[in-house]
């Protein structure tokens, strides 16, 4: 099985997919929405993406393109501790205090807000594709005083020096990540829990229709682990629902709730239930 995922190596999606698939094909893209149109267009037989992350929430990049577009479903879900590390060229000609720039992905500048607001109060933050391309190019730029935040493995795989480890000041960070498939994945490995996850569009302007929908779930004790609003981006005030409920596909209740759903006006997109599973963060060259 050929899996994609956002790369380059380095990057916290390439520790969850060879932790996640061992032995299976990898295939590097370079942003989250080519990982997904390869998927759809069958390039690859399956796709490893980031959804949420425990500091900054949703991967709103991925949540839109789900609602937006006709997509596998779900076969997996896989937990990845996260460490956010500060990086600098080895070459040390730099006094990296007094960096001007410091590179990573909008989720690794988000999580380390609070720590170079506090610490490089005045640094450039800049947002590139991948936490491994910003390690990357402070490793063919050696000339720059610059920063890059990304993970340990892609310091060791482009020999980069940590000056500031763990700057995402949560010891406890993970991020989620979703395996899409037409066809099933296999996994040998203990789930923790089954869940299934679903978008829902309300019908314009009823008064209490949410409240009724959520019902459907509440009478028939299933329970919801999260509901979030999204904007459409059709105009404003016009948002969908993404909603994870703690049952698989095999209770007879979720497909009647569904079904009570649709009768009540509410459009429902299934993502898909599956099995969820924690992974290891540490990885070698």
């Amino acid at each position: 099985m050929n899996i994609g995922y956002l790369g380059p190596i380095g990057t916290f999606s390439f520790q969850a997919v060879h932790r996640a698939f061992p032995t299976e094909q990898h295939t590097a893209f370079a942003t989250i929405s080519e990982c997904l149109d390869a998927v759809v267009a069958k390039q690859v037989d399956a796709c490893l993406v980031p959804f949420e992350n425990a500091i900054e929430g949703t991967v709103n990049v991925t949540l839109d393109y789900l609602y937006q577009n006709d997509v596998p479903l779900i076969r997996g879900e896989y937990i990845l501790p996260i460490s956010q590390n500060i990086m600098i060229n080895q070459d040390g000609k730099h006094d990296w205090h007094q960096a001007t720039k410091v590179l990573s992905h909008p989720q690794g500048l988000a999580q380390c807000h609070d720590y170079l607001t506090n610490h490089f109060p005045y640094i450039e933050r800049v947002a590139v594709s991948s936490t491994a391309f910003a390690a990357e190019y402070v490793a063919q730029h050696p000339d720059e005083n610059i920063l890059a935040i990304a993970p340990l493995f892609a310091a060791e795989h482009y020999q980069l020096n940590v000056v500031c480890p763990n700057a995402q000041g949560n010891s406890q960070n993970e991020t989620r990540f979703i395996a899409m498939s037409d066809t099933v994945i296999p996994n040998e490995a203990d789930a923790i829990e089954t869940k299934t996850t679903i978008l829902l569009k309300l019908p314009d302007n009823d008064s209490g229709t949410l409240h009724s929908m959520l019902s459907t779930f509440a009478w028939r004790n299933i329970n919801m682990s999260k509901i979030e609003s999204r904007p459409t981006k059709t105009r404003l005030g016009q948002y969908f629902f993404h909603i994870d409920l703690d049952v698989g596909a095999d209770n007879r209740l979720l497909a009647n709730a569904l079904s009570e759903i649709g009768l009540l006006g509410g459009k429902v997109k299934v993502l898909g239930s599956y099995d969820v599973y924690k992974i290891k963060s540490d990885f070698n060259c």
